[in-house]
């Protein structure tokens, strides 16, 4: 570089030079980069004599005042529209001083250069990196070999948002500049240099590109640590009014990477909009944070996942991409985020009675989703319809705890896609349904209070505003995957017949409009009074339900209830106009009649089992022998290494299979006296509980504490618990 020998006074050039605009390349738009635009060797050039190269080569120029890399340093305020290739102008403005710095307007040369300051390049998510090292590369650094310039030639304009590339530095597009070789680096360690001699510039590969494509024009600094804490901690996100719309980004994200997508780029979409959402009090930051670093850090072995080749994060990635996500955040408008989350709801815009063309009707339907399979398909609505005394509200106990907790209903049915849960509960008060709800709750052997079950003790007509306006609220909220309403009589509204087809019709389907789309909703009614009480849509006793039902749960009594023992013998249909339907015998084994409500929830049992409705002959019941034979194997195999250990529940999850097949094998186990059942104490969390465990028989049946000869299907034992 040649010394300077010109003062800084000498230097300054005339207002007249530094206006001067004598080409018509000197706009203020977009230039297409000329073909085969190059970087020039300027290695052991002058400043003068790079400058003129870079403008010969087809870059637009800017001059910058020495010490300092602003480009409107030289010719102010107005530099977009300044810069210039024109050799003329450049020459003039090294004239005036010829130790200005270098600055290449990269955006109007038809240029987008990634500035990679704060990671390595093996660091960086493999598309990334390997985009990257197509490009040609100026160095910013003397001790770092990959902290620097990154370019490429575009033919589309860019904006200076970064996308994906963000947390690693930022994009200069347009108006964006870099200072180039020879300039002398503001910082001691700074250095500028072309890591190869002259080089055409590459077209920006399809992957940055596509890093680009959700960036915005405002693209803020990227907080530091202490920010990040100061923004997780704003008492303005720590609220959690709405807990389940953190569900959104993180199955988001999980769809993302699932479908072939990188975990890098899919965290970028998704960090910003949980934060967003938290800084809207919808949820905890802290809580969005935690959640999608597990969810990013477990990624990496995901099925479907880009085979990119990284099987871990790169260092510091996920808090690189925080402090970015929460600088983006913060400059959202609460107010339009929670209108984001609202739009669509209850739109008086929305077109109805709408064409819908044939082309439209041929395109490939979606298939069936189910909520709890073979019981309900997702989003379903319809009757849980049944004679008095067939424990409905029991059975949808049942469902509500095993959607909020995905444990299979009755240990039968499997919950796909488990949720939270709000249940309008019409009759019995709040006390008696409590203790119902704690005592299943333990037959599912789950924490009642860590489940997502919201329940509401208020009834009133259900087309009154005030009914509509708290459910829609609920929806919002909530976000439940089920809506239940036991018994919908303590909802009806009074000016509606219940025998007026045309009404209640009208009445049923502006409550599942409601709730459609967004829950599956299902309704308690009973059977008629008169009448077989068949298992049919038609028993249900007030009219429009079975017209309206898409799906249905039917039950009545097999034998006569047996109260004073608490015995229970059901014939239950689950049905759907989407799948069909099928029987089943359902028996529950609950306290006699009374105790329940009148007892301690705490200590209160109940149990259920359930079992095709006929089966039992022929086939099935020798091929269930062979599996039965089976896990009476593998059940004395467990017992005998492990004594009084496990509790029925425990046994059924080691040996796996169906819970019917193993229940019928632990029977004959203990009727044939080579298991024995006592009750052991054993801690579970912070109890300790004494439940029914098994050991090595000894050639006696000894069964010690109450129980017939034999036993229901439990879901768990019997809890008798010490603090």
């Amino acid at each position: 570089m040649q010394p300077n020998t010109t003062s800084p006074t000498e230097a300054q050039p005339s207002l007249k030079s530094l206006s001067r605009n004598d080409s018509d390349e000197n706009l203020t738009t977009f230039q297409f980069p000329r073909p085969g635009l190059r970087v020039p060797d300027v290695s052991g050039l002058s400043l003068y004599k790079s400058a003129l190269a870079y403008a010969d080569a087809g870059w637009f120029v800017l001059p910058v005042a020495p010490g300092t890399k602003n480009p409107g340093s030289v010719v102010g305020g107005s530099w977009q529209t300044q810069s210039s290739r024109d050799t003329a102008q450049v020459a003039e403005w090294w004239d005036a001083n010829p130790d200005y710095g270098i600055a290449l307007h990269v955006g109007r040369s038809g240029v987008v250069a990634f500035d990679l300051d704060s990671a390595a390049v093996a660091d960086l998510p493999i598309r990334l990196a390997d985009g990257l090292r197509q490009g040609v590369v100026q160095l910013s650094r003397r001790d770092d070999p990959d902290r620097g310039h990154y370019l490429f030639r575009t033919d589309e304009q860019v904006g200076n948002g970064a996308g994906a590339f963000r947390p690693f530095g930022e994009v200069r597009g347009k108006n964006g500049v870099i200072i180039a070789e020879p300039t002398p680096h503001v910082r001691e360690d700074g250095e500028y240099r072309w890591i190869a001699g002259e080089s055409v510039l590459p077209k920006l590969p399809a992957a940055l590109r596509e890093c680009l494509s959700a960036s915005s024009e405002v693209d803020p600094e990227p907080m530091n640590d202490a920010e990040l804490a100061a923004f997780l901690n704003d008492p303005a996100h720590t609220r959690n009014t709405r807990p389940n719309a953190i569900k959104g980004p993180l199955q988001a994200f999980e769809n993302d990477v699932r479908n072939g997508g990188s975990s890098h780029e899919a965290l970028v979409q998704a960090l910003p909009w949980a934060f967003r959402e938290a800084a809207a009090g919808c949820y905890p930051a802290t809580d969005a944070l935690a959640l999608l670093q597990e969810a990013f850090h477990e990624s990496f072995e995901w099925e479907g996942r880009s085979p990119d080749g990284r099987s871990r994060p790169g260092p510091d990635e996920f808090y690189r991409t925080a402090r970015w996500a929460a600088a983006h955040a913060k400059l959202a408008n609460p107010a339009d985020t929670l209108a984001r989350l609202d739009r669509g709801k209850n739109r008086p815009d929305a077109k109805r009675f709408e064409l819908v063309p044939a082309s439209a009707l041929a395109e490939p339907v979606p298939p069936m989703e189910w909520l709890i399979k073979g019981v309900w398909p997702r989003g379903s609505f319809g009757p849980m319809g049944g004679e008095k005394k067939t424990l409905k509200s029991y059975n949808l106990m049942s469902i509500a705890l095993a959607v909020a907790s995905g444990r299979p209903l009755f240990g039968e049915f499997e919950v796909t896609t488990p949720g939270p849960v709000v249940y309008y509960v019409g009759e019995g008060g709040r006390g008696p349904f409590m203790r119902r709800l704690q005592a299943i709750a333990r037959s599912y052997d789950v924490d009642l209070a860590d489940l997502p079950i919201y329940a509401v003790f208020d009834v009133g007509p259900l087309d009154a505003p005030e009914f509509t306006t708290a459910l829609t609220a609920a929806l919002d909220d909530v976000r439940p995957e089920l809506v239940i309403i036991d018994p919908l009589y303590a909802f009806h509204p009074a000016g509606i017949e219940a025998q007026n087809l045309y009404e209640r019709g009208r009445m049923l389907a502006g409550l599942s409009g409601l709730v459609a789309g967004k829950a599956a909703l299902i309704i308690a009614d009973h059977f008629k009074k008169s009448g077989g009480a068949d298992l049919d849509l038609d028993s249900i006793s007030q009219a429009g339900m079975g017209q309206w039902a898409d799906s249905w749960i039917l039950q009545k009594h097999r034998e006569k209830a047996d109260l004073d023992n608490g015995a229970y013998r059901l014939a239950v249909e689950f049905g759907s106009r989407q799948w069909g339907g099928s029987r089943w015998d359902v028996d529950w084994q609950l306290p006699a009649f009374g105790d329940l409500d009148d007892r301690d929830a705490e200590t209160a049992a109940v149990s259920v089992t359930v079992a095709r409705s006929g089966a039992g002959g022929g086939e099935r019941t020798a091929l269930t022998d062979l599996r039965v034979q089976d896990k009476k194997r593998a059940l004395l195999e467990l017992i005998t290494d492990n004594p009084f250990a496990f509790s029925k529940n425990e046994l059924c999850k080691q040996v796996g299979g169906k819970r019917d097949v193993v229940d019928s094998a632990l029977q004959q186990l203990v009727d044939t006296r080579r298991v024995v059942i006592e009750k052991r104490p054993a801690t579970e969390g912070r109890r300790t509980v004494n439940r029914d465990r098994y050991g090595p028989g000894s050639g006696g049946v000894i069964r010690i504490g109450a129980g017939s000869e034999k036993q229901p299907v439990e879901l768990t034992g019997d809890d008798d618990v010490e603090p």
